[in-house]
């Protein structure tokens, strides 16, 4: 599926405790690839089809009527092999097309590659897990991640303990931490502790000092790096974020460990934490 992205405007409808975080609202219509130029036509042979979708990397081609309605579609027998192709008839897996990205993520799968973004009964669009690369998908995935950082750096600030927690690790990272927030106080610069701090080291702190209630993936070490590794793919432009349906998987698994996270700092009494 080639990676195309529309940036139709759209509304994101989201539960109470998502609405007051600084996050992009996107929705499917954002991430998904237009109808229009990516279609085949009544009566074309599969020759052709397999030749265009080879051309393209079109792994889903929707089919149109002479009168130009949805009529079916061609897929590829196998995800990314162009060798055979094969005509379905049916309306295909749909969704609508201002659903929130991150539902949109959750219905993607290994059995539900694609989804046909629908508008009024009409096919608009279409979405593949190609598409989940496009820029809309990694500043949405970075904004959530970036969301739980921001809210857990500013419930460890105004932690007590943390400072002398610090300065008792005997880790250099630590150590050069400690000394570079020192320096910055010394420039003027008033930031607090915490606000040094990488994600590794924000859950860690967060969980040691028992800063606020976190779900159990947290002490999890190998969700931990799962997270890391997803935030360093949608940070650096030069690394994909899905590149197979392992990667869905765990894009999937971050995304909602994220929710839970925020579920919980929201009923944080450090409101603030959710200000810019």
């Amino acid at each position: 599926m080639e990676n195309k992205c529309t940036t139709l405007t759209n509304i994101l409808f989201v539960p109470k405790w998502w609405t007051s975080t600084p996050l992009w609202p996107a929705s499917a219509v954002n991430a998904g690839s237009r109808v229009q130029g990516f279609k085949g036509s009544e009566g074309q042979d599969a020759d052709s089809v397999r030749a265009m979708m080879r051309e393209h990397a079109f792994d889903v081609l929707p089919v149109e009527s002479l009168e130009g309605r949805f009529i079916g579609y061609w897929r590829t027998t196998s995800w990314g092999d162009f060798s055979t192709v094969g005509r379905h008839d049916d309306d295909g897996p749909r969704i609508y097309f201002r659903t929130p990205v991150a539902a949109v993520i959750e219905r993607l799968s290994r059995e539900t590659p694609f989804l046909f973004l629908e508008e009024h009964a009409d096919v608009v669009g279409l979405i593949t897990i190609a598409n989940l690369n496009c820029a809309p998908i990694r500043v949405f995935v970075y904004g959530l991640i970036a969301s739980v950082e921001m809210a857990l750096a500013k419930i460890l600030g105004a932690h007590d303990g943390l400072h002398d927690r610090l300065k008792r690790s005997s880790n250099d990272q630590i150590k050069k931490l400690l000394q570079e927030h020192e320096e910055n106080r010394e420039a003027g610069f008033d930031l607090s502790l915490s606000d040094h701090l990488y994600t590794r080291q924000l859950f860690y702190y967060a969980n040691d000092l028992d800063a606020c209630e976190l779900p159990d993936w947290v002490r999890d070490n190998s969700e931990l790096e799962r997270l890391i590794d997803i935030r360093n793919r949608v940070a650096h432009p030069n690394r994909t974020l899905v590149t197979s349906f392992d990667d869905l998987d765990d894009l999937k698994a971050v995304m909602r460990n994220l929710h839970a996270v925020l579920k919980l700092v929201y009923e944080h009494p450090i409101k603030r934490h959710f200000s810019a």
